[in-house]
């Protein structure tokens, strides 16, 4: 390591090895081999990529690099010397090494921020375009010099006092036009440090009660201020692709970009679809009561998978807990997901994910890293053997074989009218039976994969016996 990883983090001067027989210490990796190669079947073809390029791995500046543990019933307990300094690029410079030094340690090779994640704001807009500026050679230099890309970028539009009301949504005219020339200089930083990608979180687009809302005004307002931002990233020539990120609540009551659905309604609405994809965080989906595997499979269907926040929150809790994830069954659920989209493209697991109030070491910082990046590879692993197996696949392709009859394909083509459903109905003697579902055989099968059982079989010849399934081969 360099002599700025032992500045920070002076007890972790070596990368955290991978070491599935250290069962005694918490600073390895048990399930993650970042140069592990492994072959994934996509869209009928072998496609081999290491563990590292296969999951992407970001840690993001917010909750890695600035956050201090306070809550809204407490004052921040995480003590992090890299933010302490005389001025505000001597502050930046120190959380800048830290967090690259803290991405060594790890072996992450992606970062993600807003851009006042990087530098304090200034007394106005000039200022702190001045200071970001200022600060953008330091930034690209040292991110160069560690082989750190960047994930995304996104403008912080929701902290700020000015925001109160929303940003793209703001009842002021003044505040929209604000927020617009935020996102014009976080697309100018993207641009120059080549960044895969821009989210938009609408932190407070929504609203506390309607009784003050002109929500049309609000949408079309919404609507504007991203066609002004698909126009300016055209004009500059930036490649990156553009997220929005959905959240139901919090801090808002209601938000307009409340789930995956509600966004692609949105964006369809105003003919905004085709400039963007979706970041989906675990958190946002659980507050939005659905599950990871629901919204990942309206993501799959609509082709608008682009990049995932890595984190989890707790289910009995109403609140964005952003924690490290370590649930094994939605992590799953999410890689499935990626691995049936083909793999990330521009995006990537980026842990949105913090450290508890109380734990106040750096080694829990480490520790929760650790916990997350071991967890999605455990389940990188359990995804790529049900997707290459195929098994599941195979059974629910058999529950729906009727539609590859007759009479189903004439529907599938749209060549059936009601006269002629009557006709057929009121052929038959008596109404048709409606097979089961066999939700539990499929509950058991997946099970299994989750508890890394090497004994999968695939039951299609039992539970569907007219029919003639591939068979593969169960490979560990």
């Amino acid at each position: 390591m360099t002599e700025t990883a032992q500045k920070w983090f002076p007890d972790f001067l070596n990368p955290v090895p991978f070491d599935p027989d250290d069962r005694g210490n918490p600073f390895v990796f048990r399930h993650y081999n970042a140069r592990q190669q492994v072959t994934v079947k996509v869209k009928g073809q072998d496609v081999t990529k290491t563990m590292e390029e296969w999951l992407r791995f970001s840690a993001c500046y917010w909750h890695t690099a600035c956050d201090g543990g306070a809550d809204p019933f407490g004052v921040a307990t995480l003590v992090r010397d890299w933010n302490k300094g005389e001025v505000p690029l001597e502050v930046a410079t120190n959380r800048l090494e830290a967090i690259i030094e803290l991405m060594q340690i790890l072996g992450i090779k992606f970062v993600t921020f807003h851009t006042l994640d990087l530098i304090e704001e200034g007394a106005c807009f000039s200022e702190t375009k001045e200071r970001l500026m200022s600060f953008l050679p330091v930034l690209k230099e040292k991110l160069a010099a560690a082989e750190i890309k960047v994930l995304w970028v996104t403008a912080k539009l929701f902290a700020a006092p000015r925001y109160a009301n929303g940003a793209a949504t703001a009842t002021d005219p003044n505040i929209w036009v604000d927020a617009a020339a935020q996102v014009k200089l976080a697309l100018d930083i993207a641009l120059a440090l080549n960044a895969a990608g821009f989210v938009f979180w609408g932190g407070r687009e929504g609203y506390s009660t309607l009784l003050n809302t002109d929500m049309g005004l609000e949408l079309h307002n919404l609507a504007r201020f991203l066609r002004a931002a698909v126009r300016y990233k055209e004009s500059i020539g930036f490649l990156g692709q553009f997220y929005i990120e959905p959240k139901p609540k919090e801090p808002t009551t209601h938000q307009y970009d409340f789930d995956s659905a509600t966004v692609m309604n949105f964006l369809q609405t105003y003919d905004l679809l085709k400039y963007f994809k979706l970041n989906v965080e675990g958190n946002h989906i659980t507050l939005a009561n659905h599950t990871v595997g629901h919204e990942m499979a309206f993501l799959l269907i609509n082709g608008m998978l682009g990049s995932i926040d890595a984190n989890q929150g707790t289910e009995t809790c109403d609140w964005d807990t952003d924690q490290f994830p370590y649930s094994l069954e939605p992590a799953v659920e999410v890689m499935l997901g990626v691995l049936r989209s083909g793999g990330f493209s521009t995006g990537g697991l980026n842990f949105d994910a913090k450290v508890r109030r109380g734990a106040t070491e750096l080694r829990d910082l480490i520790l929760g890293f650790i916990l997350g990046m071991d967890t999605y590879a455990r389940a990188f692993l359990i995804a790529v053997r049900i997707n290459n197996d195929g098994i599941l696949d195979q059974m629910r392709a058999a529950r729906y074989r009727g539609w590859q009859d007759l009479l189903g394909q004439q529907i599938l083509i749209d060549n059936m009218s009601l006269d002629g459903c009557e006709t057929i109905a009121a052929s038959r003697s008596d109404y048709p039976v409606c097979e089961s579902s066999h939700d539990e055989a499929f509950q058991r099968v997946w099970a299994e994969y989750l508890g890394g059982s090497l004994s999968v079989t695939n039951p299609v010849k039992v539970l569907y016996p007219d029919s003639q399934p591939e068979q593969k081969q169960t490979t560990a």
